[in-house]
Order: C-alpha cells, then structure tokens, then sequence
C-alpha cells in the first residue's frame, strides 16, 4: 500500500468511512437492469466494502481526501476503457478528431478528446439522464448542502489538469493539506486492480464467480460509489472541496496512457 500517516496537525480529516445513514444503497436507482442486475449490484457492493478496506490507516481510519480522490481515479480510467470499447464495437477511429495522444517531455503519454469527457461528465449514451460521474457527484454536493451557485467549474477543472499534464507530480486545487496521500496517478494504480476485481467478479481464495459487470456499466458504478462517498465524509471534508478532488482525480485518470495502469486481470 502507498498510503501512510500524516502529521497530526493534518490528520483531521480521516474518517472511519462508514455510511452514517443518510444514503442507504436500496434508496438508489441504478439504471442497470436484466441480466446485468446482479453482476453491476454485486460490483458496486464489493468496491463499496472493499475500497476502504484497502485504504484503511493504522487507526482504524480512512483519510477523507484520498479516499475521494481513489473513487474518482477509478471512474475516470473506467471511463476511459469504456469510451474504447464502444469506439471498438462502433468502429470508430482511435484518432483525431476523435482522440488525441499527446507526449510530454516527461516521456509520457496522455489522451485527449471530446469521447472521453462525454463519458466522463455527461449522461450515459443519452439513454440514462444524470448517470456520469458529474451529475452524480455534484448531485451529491447539493443535497450536502452547497448552492448550485457554488458549486466548483467543471470548465475550471479541466482547465487545471490540462495545465498540470506531464508533471511528475499532479497538484489537486485543494490546498497543501487537502491533497491525497498520493498524487492520482500512483493511487490509481494502488485502487485499479481490486476495481478490476470488483468488476470482475471473481476473487482470491473464493470459490464463487458474482458475475461480469458490463464494461459500459464500470465508469457508472464507480459514479454513484462517489455519490455516496462524498456524502459519507461531508462531517470532515467540505462536499466542494469533495467534489473537486473527486472530478478533478477522474479528469487526470481518464487521460493516462492505459499501458501505464496496474492491472491485475
């Protein structure tokens, strides 16, 4: 695990990451239905329980910050291979003005294009209204109580990550002491495979297959985890400053060279 302890004075914001029941999950409509019901339930079920279990510190706690940060990593790479796999099926051409590889001086290479950021922050397919990660998660700030009005901008968001594009090390709008305890890049990398797992339905040591979520699915489940995440930590971690770690993770992470990502299966 990458994640350590930080100092005390910055350490207020950890949280045991239990649901304080203001969300239970038989409250939410998930749009997946028919023979996807069980595989994306079993999926959203498994990286609710799992994923704090993985960033869990030494004191039982988990730190709010990064803990928004690991969901929003993953609903932007889940994003990402979703968008590529229904350009795979449609036939579309992994090239502009579609997509955009770009290198950094760094030696890295990122991916840019309006495919992505529509997977990412808009409705899913334009069949399901309110499912991508922005609606969601600003959903969640709002009934946390921040006005619509201020709410952070979404166009300020891209903005920031664009402009920290092949950095060595990726700085959130939050703050010295609002960042995660790893930059996006590295903590995807530490969240990916057990999201992967999740998805898949299968795990270590059990003999049980739960079923495969749907690709198309993934970056869904992975946005109403974050819905409920940042209303989980909202008593610690301001639901603005939630949903900009959260957006701004998943921005970066939809972006990354998937060549670059752990992955375990």
């Amino acid at each position: 695990m990458v994640f350590g302890r930080r100092k005390k004075q910055e350490s207020s914001t950890s949280t045991n990451a239990s649901n304080d029941g203001n969300n239970s999950d038989g409250n939410i409509d998930f749009p997946w239905k028919g023979a996807d019901l069980a595989p994306c339930n079993f999926a959203f079920g498994h990286l609710r329980d799992n994923l704090p279990k993985l960033l869990q510190q030494k004191d039982g706690g988990v730190h709010a910050e990064t803990y928004a940060s690991s969901i929003g990593c993953i609903a932007g790479f889940a994003a990402q291979t979703s968008a590529f796999e229904k350009m795979k099926q449609k036939g579309i051409p992994f090239s502009p003005p579609n997509l955009n590889f770009i290198s950094t001086k760094n030696g890295k290479t990122y991916c840019f294009g309006d495919t992505l950021n529509f997977e990412l922050c808009n409705h899913w397919e334009g069949e399901v209204s309110g499912c991508g990660l922005w609606p969601l998660a600003a959903g969640a700030a709002s009934v946390s109580g921040v006005a619509n009005a201020n709410l952070p901008s979404l166009e300020a968001m891209f903005a920031h990550v664009s402009s920290q594009i092949g950095a060595d090390k990726v700085l959130l709008r939050v703050g010295s002491h609002g960042q995660p305890m790893a930059p996006p890049e590295q903590l995807l990398n530490a969240v990916w495979p057990i999201a992967e797992m999740c998805f898949s339905g299968t795990f270590p040591n059990v003999n049980h297959e739960f079923g495969i979520a749907s690709v198309k699915y993934r970056p869904i489940i992975a946005s109403f985890l974050a819905n409920k995440i940042i209303q989980d930590v909202k008593s610690v971690l301001p639901p603005e400053t939630a949903l900009t770690i959260v957006m701004e993770s998943a921005i970066l992470c939809s972006k990354l060279d998937p060549a670059t990502v752990n992955s375990k299966i």
